[in-house]
């Protein structure tokens, strides 16, 4: 585990050693957004500290919690569509749009163009968790749970009996 960085001790939290930088069974070229293929980045649709710290550590390594997106060469080569798309051009910022971006409305334009679109502009940045007040942090938790419901817990109204109910 790797921990993680944040202005508020409270807030830090393990990163799974897991996680490889280019799962190869996870390019989403679809979404890599620019035309060339140069280096890809993995992207947690939901931040993973985020997932953590709101009791969702199981989304994390989630597929569905995953993109790819371009980003940049080690020698700054190349579209980085995982800051742009992904975090808004901030990295600590998130786009709980990032799918639908990354796939259609930015698809193919470049990062320059994509700024001055008036839709990135007015996108909703994420607020930082320490910033969000406990009604912010109950919307997030149940956002996450509709799009992505924990596969170990029943849904939500689903009755299941008990042993001695059987």
């Amino acid at each position: 585990m790797q921990k993680v960085k944040s202005s508020d001790e409270s807030l830090r939290v393990d990163r799974s050693t897991k996680l490889e930088p280019k799962p190869p069974n996870h390019i989403d070229y679809g979404a890599r957004v620019v035309r060339n293929l140069g280096p890809v980045q993995v992207h947690h649709i939901f931040p993973f500290h985020y997932c953590v710290a709101l009791g969702r550590p199981d989304l994390e390594l989630d597929e569905r919690n995953l993109i790819t997106l371009c980003g940049n060469s080690h020698d700054g080569i190349g579209e980085n569509r995982h800051l742009c798309i992904g975090h808004l051009d901030n990295f600590q910022s998130s786009n709980l749009s990032v799918v639908r971006d990354a796939r259609k409305t930015f698809f193919g334009a470049e990062t320059d163009d994509i700024k001055n679109d008036k839709r990135w502009q007015r996108r909703r940045r994420l607020e930082p968790l320490e910033l969000m007040d406990e009604e912010e942090r109950a919307a997030l938790v149940a956002l996450m749970d509709r799009r992505m419901p924990n596969a170990e817990l029943p849904p939500p109204g689903l009755h299941v009996p008990l042993r001695h109910e059987k």
